[in-house]
């Protein structure tokens, strides 16, 4: 039997309906394919089509693993119907073995010709291991573990250089799936993984009067969460004007001309995060290089020339290490605001604003008049900063009587985020001309033996 290399042509041939996010998604050859979405939007009937070609070859062996039997049973479901469909159209002969009770456990299916499809559960991860595959679908990926994933699953699509594919809507318990999307801008290769991305109102079938009526009757993060198939994870978000579809853009060479700042929020129990800042003459700013960075020398070397100035914070044991930095060729000037303002500071770059001034690279990517556009005054390099991004998405205010919490009051690392709202309130509260050069900044006023 031949391999079916055109996806969409053989969907056609079986009158299975799609759309330009589904149509992609079956194109693509990746390994590895993540398909985040809104409720309702096709990413089970998506992931089917996707692993028919491989079901209509021989003797091979796949595998839906659901949070439960009944979530397994979608993805097996519309696999039935399709191997029915190629028995009435294509004259494929039927399965000669079907077994169809998610509620007994029971979800197998035999073709004539040797291939198996069955449905499993993740509740028994033990019971993942020992068999090897072809394919995978992962049913409502973010509901399952990452161990289940990296440990328990991976592993059984070595032998045949199998392929796995996450539907899913997202939801806080995975954590390590988005983890994994941030990591295909950096560590791991594009041609083995893809992300596509689909909310409701990017849906032909989906009713608009519906997505309104939701969005008018839920919180924010309930509605970017499971109409727009956003990473939101919870409600009291700090960044909630984060969105890294939005503040996450490919790097560029970084003209000659602008400016580079460093902000280092200085560690001893954890890392020292450092962050590399310049600023078009615009007035926005770009986070262009990795923040987690340990030793002077290593910063030294990061350096694409001598930046305007390095801003920590000196207060408590901040003041020691900034002597000891100083004395190995990395001098700080002191943040100069408090953690309220300077939060406060981050968030209004943050967030998306009419304004005059169109971002750099979108007047570069574009070249032309842009009007009717709202923008933040801050991005991240793709691949560069993933610390960054993490915190960005993850910290959140401790429970308290207030809504939200008090400026010191957060629950997850903010190291990368200090070191940054260093920069952005060092450059606001100084007015500095950011096209001026100026010297690194010295460290002034503390004794040479306390550091104070």
């Amino acid at each position: 039997m031949q391999k079916i290399i055109d996806k969409l042509g053989l969907c056609r041939k079986l009158d299975l309906p799609g759309n330009p996010v589904q149509d992609a998604f079956l194109l693509s050859p990746a390994r590895f394919k993540i398909f985040r979405a809104a409720r309702r939007v096709g990413k089970s009937f998506t992931a089917a089509k996707d692993v028919l070609s491989d079901i209509l070859l021989p003797n091979t062996r796949g595998w839906i693993i659901g949070p439960s039997y009944e979530l397994a049973d979608k993805e097996f479901r519309y696999i039935h119907d399709f191997l029915i469909r190629c028995n009435k159209i294509l004259k494929f002969p039927l399965p000669e073995k079907i077994r169809a009770n998610p509620k007994a456990g029971d979800l197998y299916i035999k073709t004539e010709w040797g291939s198996e499809v069955v449905g499993k559960t993740a509740d028994k991860p033990q019971a993942l291991v020992g068999e090897e595959l072809d394919w995978i679908i992962l049913s409502e990926a973010a509901s399952h573990s990452g161990e289940t994933w990296g440990r328990y699953l991976r592993p059984t699509l070595v032998s045949r250089a199998g392929r796995a594919i996450f539907p899913t809507t997202p939801d806080i318990s995975g954590k390590w799936l988005y983890d994994i999307e941030l990591e295909i801008g950096g560590v791991l290769s594009n041609k083995e993984w893809a992300i596509f991305h689909c909310a409701a109102w990017d849906c032909p079938h989906y009713p608009e009067e519906e997505i309104e009526s939701i969005r008018n009757s839920t919180s924010e993060d309930y509605f970017m969460e499971q109409i727009g198939g956003e990473w939101t994870f919870y409600v009291g978000r700090v960044f909630k004007a984060f969105s890294p579809q939005i503040h996450v853009i490919e790097p560029f060479s970084i003209p000659a001309g602008w400016p580079i700042w460093e902000g280092v929020d200085y560690g001893v129990r954890d890392a020292t995060a450092v962050i590399f800042i310049t600023r078009s003459p615009g007035g926005t700013f770009y986070i262009f290089d990795r923040p987690t960075v340990i030793h002077c020398v290593n910063i030294l070397e990061k350096e694409l020339r001598k930046p305007n100035a390095r801003v920590s914070d000196h207060h408590a044991l901040g003041k020691q290490l900034a002597l000891d930095w100083s004395k190995n060729g990395v001098a700080t000037v002191n943040n100069p605001i408090g953690r309220k303002d300077r939060r406060d500071k981050l968030m209004a770059s943050l967030e998306i604003r009419n304004g005059n001034n169109i971002p750099w690279h979108i007047k570069e990517q574009q070249k032309g008049t842009i009007e009717g556009s709202k923008y933040p005054s801050i991005y991240i390099f793709k691949g560069k900063c993933p610390n960054l991004v993490k915190e960005l998405m993850y910290l959140k205010w401790k429970e308290t009587i207030r809504q939200e919490g008090t400026y010191g009051d957060t629950i997850g690392a903010d190291h990368a985020i200090d070191a940054t709202e260093y920069v952005v309130s060092y450059i606001s509260k100084t007015g500095q001309n950011f096209h001026r050069d100026k010297s690194v900044y010295a460290l002034r006023g503390c004794s040479t033996l306390t550091g104070y």
